[in-house]
C-alpha cells in the first residue's frame, strides 16, 4: 500500500483503498487530509473509510466537515445492522478509536451495555488534567520531593507533556522547539484519555523525545509513571501501562564512564584562568568565575554553592556548615576549606560591602543582574569562556560539564589520601559505593606504586 509523504500533494483517498477489501489502513493524516465529502452531480454528500486493521471502525466525514468514529455491525441472526458512534476527530485519533472499538466489541461479546463502555471511556479524565492535579496534591506538597526535583520536574512535563518549552532568543531550547513541532503528531498526547493510552503510545512518544535526549526521555517517562499511578490511587484507571523495563529505556553511560575528570595540572590552569576573567572582565563575569573557582575548590555541588550564604560561613573563612534543606541528600555537614576557596570568600566580603540590595547582602555570590533569585544562578556561559581561554594553554582542556569540577575533586583527594572512607566523608556520601567509582581514576603512577609496594611485602614475607 502507498504511504503519504512530503511529496503526496496529488494524492487522494482512493489511492490508498487495499485492492478487493475496499477497505484502507486509516491513519490520522488520512483521516486529517485525505478524507473529504464526495460529490454527485455537484452536491456534496457524506463519505465513509472502513479500517482494515480493526473490522467494523468507521470513519465518516459530514457535509459540514465534521468526522465521527463509529462501530457498525450485524447481529448474529439478524438482517439489519447496529452502530454506535463514540467520538469525533481529532479528539479521539486513529489509535484510541481501535482502542475503544475493541472494547465496545469485548462489551457486545461479554453481554455488557456497549454505550456504558462509550460513556465509561470518552467522560475518563485526560493525561493533561490528571497531570496538573497531580502537580498541585502530590509534587507541590510532598516532602518527598526537594526544591531543585520539583523545579525539573515541572519544567520536563511542562517542555515534554504540555509541549510549552520555554522561548529563548539563542541556545538549545530553540532546538528543542523545532524537534517538538517535527514530531507533534507523536508527542501530543495530553488530550488522550488516560483509559486510552496505550503502551504503543507511550514507546512511540518515548522514542520521540529520545531522538532530541535520551536522558530527558527517560527522565519524562518517570514523571509520567508518577502521573499514572496517581490515576491508580483516585480510580481513573486500573492499570498502570506506563512501567518500562530497562531494556526499554535508554542505556546512559555514567558520566565518568566515558568523561575524565580535569588533572592536577588541568585545575591550576583552570584556577589561573579563571582568576584572570575574575580580575580583568566585568562585574558579573568576576561573580561567576569566583563561583566556579569555588566548586572547583570546595567539591559542593553546583546549586549548593550558587545558593550559599553567609550564614554559613564561619567568621574566620575556614568552613562552610550545610544544613540538610541545603544539600540533595538532606544530610547536615561542615566542609573545611582549602585556602584559595578562603581567598574566594575573602574577595567577595569586600564585593559584598558594596550591594545595595540587603537580600542579595546575604548571598556570597548574589545575582548582578535583574532576576528572580537573589544569587546568581547559571554560569554555563562563564564557563565556556574559561574553557575556551584554557583550551589556548594546554588543547587536551575541552569542554566539561561543571559538575565534573567536583568529580575532579573527589579523584585527587583520593589520589592524596588513598583512603576511599575518608573521601565519603568528605564528599557527604551516605554510601561508600559512590566513592569506589573514583578508585579507577587514581592515576597509573599510583596503582604501579601499589603494585611495588604488594611485591615488597610478599618478599619480606
Amino acid at each position: 500500500m502507498n504511504t503519504l509523504g512530503h511529496n503526496s500533494q496529488n494524492k487522494t483517498l482512493d489511492d490508498f483503498v487495499i485492492a478487493g477489501t475496499g477497505r484502507v489502513k486509516i491513519t490520522d493524516q488520512i483521516v486529517r487530509d485525505l478524507l473529504k465529502p464526495t460529490y454527485e452531480n455537484g452536491i456534496p454528500k457524506d463519505r465513509i473509510i472502513y479500517d482494515s486493521e480493526v473490522i467494523g471502525l468507521r470513519c465518516r466525514i459530514r457535509v459540514g466537515g465534521s468526522k465521527k468514529w463509529f462501530y457498525e455491525f450485524t447481529p448474529h441472526k439478524s438482517k439489519s445492522t447496529k452502530r454506535y458512534t463514540f467520538g469525533t476527530f481529532p479528539e479521539v485519533r486513529t489509535a484510541e478509536a481501535r482502542i475503544l472499538c475493541k472494547k465496545i466489541k469485548h462489551a457486545i461479546e461479554s453481554g455488557v451495555d456497549p454505550k456504558a463502555t462509550i460513556t465509561e471511556n470518552t467522560n475518563s479524565r485526560t493525561l493533561e488534567v490528571l497531570a496538573d492535579e497531580w502537580i498541585s496534591s502530590v509534587l507541590n506538597v510532598s516532602k518527598r520531593y526537594g526544591l531543585e526535583t520539583k523545579r525539573h520536574t515541572k519544567a520536563r512535563l511542562t517542555t515534554w507533556l504540555m509541549l510549552k518549552p520555554a522561548i529563548k532568543r539563542t541556545g538549545s531550547n530553540n532546538e528543542t522547539v523545532a524537534h517538538i513541532n517535527k514530531h507533534f503528531s507523536i508527542l501530543n498526547i495530553k488530550k488522550l484519555n488516560i483509559k486510552l493510552v496505550t503502551k504503543q503510545i507511550l514507546e512511540a512518544y518515548h522514542n520521540a523525545i529520545s531522538l532530541r535526549s535520551p536522558s530527558q526521555a527517560n527522565r519524562v517517562i518517570d514523571d509520567i509513571q508518577q502521573i499514572f499511578n496517581y490515576a491508580v490511587e483516585k480510580g481513573d484507571i486500573d492499570n498502570n501501562v506506563c512501567k518500562f523495563t530497562k531494556s526499554e529505556r535508554n542505556t546512559i553511560d555514567k558520566r565518568m564512564d566515558t568523561v575524565k575528570p580535569f588533572t592536577k595540572k588541568q585545575l591550576k590552569i583552570l584556577k589561573r584562568t579563571t582568576l584572570r576573567i575574575s580580575f580583568k572582565f566585568p562585574e558579573k563575569l568576576k561573580v561567576a568565575a569566583l563561583a566556579l573557582l569555588m566548586v572547583a575548590y570546595t567539591g559542593r555541588r553546583k546549586m549548593e554553592i550558587l545558593k550559599l550564604r553567609w550564614d554559613q560561613v564561619s567568621p574566620n573563612l575556614k568552613e562552610l556548615t550545610f544544613k540538610g534543606t541545603d544539600t540533595k541528600n538532606k544530610t547536615a555537614f561542615t566542609v573545611r576549606l582549602l585556602p584559595t576557596a578562603s581567598a574566594i570568600l575573602r574577595r567577595m566580603q569586600k564585593h559584598r560591602i558594596k550591594l545595595q540590595s540587603s537580600t542579595k547582602r546575604n548571598y556570597v555570590f548574589p545575582a548582578t543582574t535583574k532576576s528572580k533569585k537573589p544569587h546568581i544562578n547559571d554560569p554555563r556561559s562563564t564557563w565556556k569562556r574559561v574553557i575556551k581561554m584554557a583550551h589556548q594553554i594546554d588543547n587536551e582542556i575541552n569542554f566539561k560539564c561543571i559538575h565534573m569540577l567536583r568529580h575532579t575533586f573527589a579523584c585527587l583527594l583520593l589520589e592524596a589520601t588513598k583512603d576511599i572512607k575518608l573521601v565519603a566523608k568528605i564528599m557527604n556520601w551516605k554510601s561508600l559505593k559512590v566513592a569506589e567509582i573514583y578508585a579507577d581514576y587514581i592515576g597509573k603512577e599510583h596503582s604501579e606504586r601499589g603494585i611495588e609496594k604488594l611485591d615488597q611485602f610478599l618478599q619480606v614475607a
